[in-house]
């Protein structure tokens, strides 16, 4: 499975306390999620249609280079603004083969979000999130979790996270944790070291529902 596409944004919002944060998206469009690639997208598009008028960039895996399984990272836009530009990106996004690189895309995408390239992506001095979509399936990144999340606190970024782990196995072995139980167990270290959230999706939950619980100003962690 391969991590693919990251929407990365610089965007300024009025909270309680006019608090000024950047906001990424990372999507996972690898193999293994393909019967979800339309559930992704449509909760990308809502995620980003809560922070209308934002400027966001897009950055994704493209297929692996010759005689490679892992999957290279690639450039989109970059700080638009423009809904109908970036909606248009979420829906061009396809399935890509390749090794998972969960890890190691987290670890970039936070890089980027907090130092972005072009200039008019200025960067912000408040709050970093880095919302993450994926089922959180690990197989061949370079960095281990126990690295990533000293990377994410030292940089201030905090992930919130939606795990799609409904279609993981839930069977697991004599000495081993079945699939689904793995993936959870990440992503809700994840979240929870960097001060983040995570939601886990029932099956027939709407998209509305799962953004709405992502970014409810009562959270608290799924038990």
């Amino acid at each position: 499975m391969l991590l693919s596409v990251l929407l990365l944004g610089s965007i300024a919002v009025s909270s309680q306390t006019d608090k000024k944060v950047s906001y990424g998206l990372l999507f996972d469009n690898s193999g293994s999620m393909r019967l979800l690639l339309s559930r992704q997208q449509e909760i990308a598009r809502l995620i980003v249609k809560k922070v209308d008028g934002a400027k966001f960039s897009m950055f994704g895996f493209v297929p692996p280079a010759t005689g490679s399984e892992i999957g290279r990272v690639a450039a989109g836009i970059e700080c638009s603004t423009d809904l109908v530009t970036i909606e248009k990106q979420i829906d061009d996004i396809y399935i890509v083969g390749g090794q998972t690189t969960l890890l190691d895309s987290i670890k970039a995408s936070a890089d980027r979000l907090s130092n972005p390239v072009k200039p008019e992506c200025e960067k912000s001095p408040g709050e970093r999130i880095l919302v993450i979509i994926s089922d959180g399936e690990e197989r061949a990144s370079g960095i281990k979790s126990e690295e990533l999340i000293t990377s994410l606190k030292s940089s201030g970024v905090k992930v919130y996270i939606v795990g799609l782990i409904t279609n993981l196995s839930s069977d697991g072995g004599f000495t081993s944790k079945s699939p689904m139980k793995k993936a959870r167990e990440l992503l809700t270290t994840l979240a929870t070291e960097t001060s983040g959230r995570v939601v886990f999706p029932k099956k027939n939950e709407s998209a509305e529902a799962v953004v709405a619980k992502l970014f409810a100003e009562n959270y608290s962690f799924p038990k």
